[in-house]
């Protein structure tokens, strides 16, 4: 075994093992993707960390 390419090999596999299992993968990188009251809550609740004055 040389290694090369088989990290990619995991990931792939963890992605399908997580897809056969039912449980949804959230990627927090397209919030656009998320349902309107999810992405409602997130702006929200960056806004209340904002008057709160907290940077993040």
């Amino acid at each position: 075994m040389s290694g090369e390419g088989s990290d990619e090999a995991d990931e792939e596999d963890e992605e399908v093992a997580v897809a056969a299992s039912g449980s949804e993968v959230v990627d927090w990188d397209a919030p656009d993707e998320l349902p309107l009251h999810e992405r409602g809550f997130m702006r929200r609740d960056r806004e209340r960390r904002l008057k709160a004055g907290w940077n993040y």
